[in-house]
């Protein structure tokens, strides 16, 4: 948002080939990681949760592989919810969490007989192409959004953005890796520990 702010005022030209930059780096980045991850998918669960049998890691890999996506939806929504802030807009992205608990509420209440806790996993994915979806939506209407096709790694604004970001996701790895543990000792406890915790 700071190096957002500060183009908007001293280089509006340079604005949108920074972010832009930004963008489609988070985009290049977690669909590699996405998939990555539904390609070892059955590997990893299995490596997470040892104490699972093998149905238990099918089970558990299957649902990892629809959740990827949430990943690259999940970060694109950061991403222009941050520059919605910048320019002082509030309200869409504000109203934009509210889509999240209702999709899950709903294709829960809906489709739970059926599908069990696979419609969690369908209303997360669901959900978060919504917000992704309203936010583009939002952006496209103002004649101040200039999007680019670019990756622009050498540029300043790139660089400041991605040193400013560093110590963000070295932190955000370290506190996600608590329940990571959690789950690897409990999925050797009896069946529902980990549901319980």
């Amino acid at each position: 948002i700071p190096i957002y702010t500060e183009y908007k005022t001293a280089s509006p030209a340079e604005l949108w080939r920074v972010a832009s930059s930004i963008i489609n780096l988070n985009l290049l980045l977690t669909l590699a990681l996405c998939l990555a991850g539904m390609l070892f998918a059955r590997p990893l669960m299995a490596l997470l949760m040892p104490g699972f049998d093998p149905a238990g890691v099918d089970r558990s890999a299957f649902l990892l592989r629809l959740l990827l996506p949430t990943i690259v939806f999940s970060a694109l929504i950061e991403l222009f919810a941050s520059i919605y802030y910048a320019n002082h807009n509030f309200l869409l992205p504000s109203l934009n969490k509210i889509i999240n608990p209702l999709a899950v509420i709903l294709f829960v209440t809906l489709f739970h007989k059926f599908l069990s806790t696979t419609s969690i996993v369908i209303a997360m994915n669901i959900s978060v192409a919504l917000q992704a979806g309203f936010l583009i939506a939002g952006f496209s209407k103002h004649s101040d959004f200039k999007y680019h096709f670019t990756l622009d790694f050498n540029h300043p604004g790139v660089r400041q953005i991605l040193a400013l970001m560093a110590p963000l996701v070295a932190g955000m790895l370290i506190y996600r890796a608590g329940p990571i543990m959690d789950r690897y000792f409990l999925s050797s406890f009896p069946s529902g520990s980990i549901s319980h915790i």
